[in-house]
């Protein structure tokens, strides 16, 4: 569920948790925030919540978010939350970098290729080094003036180089007041990325983690007002995805059979979920 024409129903406990962090962010202090849990469940809602609460508060806000089409394309969800910032900015504005750095850069976000055109993508392991140092170095300089909350949604579709830089930003986080909060289904996550987050958790206690479970029976009763509310809360199993879409199939819940009737988007999760299990997982 992504509309914000919904209200945020049952995540109480959740906003307080990301408002300390945010918090915590403007004292100056390092944040990564990892938000979890099944498909529909109010991951990217949550996320949008955090964005807008980000914003009143002052803070840049750079929000990406990854794609099952684009895992091949390296360094894309990172080019997708920043890219258009930087873009927007005066060339003036990188003058200032070292020349290395700025070749790094330009070899991550299309848009500085014109300060480097022949610029290529980093490959080697120390290349991938130098451009996630380049890339913290930019954040730094980006929350100088004003807080920096970098928002990758669907994490678990995020490419390998993507995944390298967050455990790099955990290993060596940026200084300055920078919250990086992203999200990813249970159990789908990078191997090296929960790797990174349990050692950044256990050695720098800078990470949160947030899990959403369902909705319970009175939270849904609140996010749809149907008189077979029951039936839909059943069938749906307080997700707030399958919850809404149910809601809006002409007989509600009382499809008929297991398949008959089940809208196009709940069919399309469904369908995601599985290509992302093994051969093995699959029934």
């Amino acid at each position: 569920m992504t509309d914000l024409a919904h209200p945020l129903v049952g995540r109480d406990r959740e906003l307080e948790a990301l408002d300390g962090h945010l918090a915590q962010t403007w004292a100056g202090t390092q944040r990564f925030v990892f938000v979890t849990g099944e498909p529909g469940i109010g991951k990217t809602r949550l996320l949008l919540e955090l964005e807008q609460r980000a914003e009143r508060l002052g803070a840049l806000t750079l929000r990406g978010r990854g794609s099952e089409f684009e895992r091949a394309l390296p360094f894309g969800l990172l080019v997708d939350a920043l890219d258009e910032y930087l873009e927007s900015l005066d060339p003036l504005s990188f003058s200032r970098l070292p020349a290395e750095d700025l070749r790094e850069l330009a070899a991550v976000f299309p848009a500085l290729r014109s300060h480097d055109p022949g610029s290529g993508g980093p490959t080697t392991p120390a290349e991938r080094f130098r451009a996630h140092r380049a890339v913290r170095d930019v954040l730094e300089r980006l929350a100088a003036a004003q807080p920096v909350v970098l928002i990758l949604d669907d994490l678990h579709w995020a490419d390998e180089a993507t995944v390298e830089l967050v455990a790099y930003l955990m290993r060596h986080p940026p200084r300055a007041a920078v919250m990086l909060a992203a999200s990813f289904r249970d159990g789908q996550a990078d191997r090296v990325l929960m790797t990174a987050i349990e050692r950044a958790a256990s050695e720098r206690g800078l990470v949160g983690r947030i899990g959403l479970l369902p909705l319970s029976r009175a939270e849904a009763g609140v996010l749809v007002a149907a008189g077979d509310a029951d039936r839909l809360y059943a069938a749906s199993g307080g997700n707030p995805f399958y919850l809404l879409e149910l809601s809006r199939m002409p007989g509600g819940a009382d499809t008929g059979g297991p398949a008959e009737g089940v809208p196009g988007a709940i069919a399309a999760a469904i369908e995601s979920e599985l290509d992302a299990l093994s051969s093995d997982g699959r029934p």
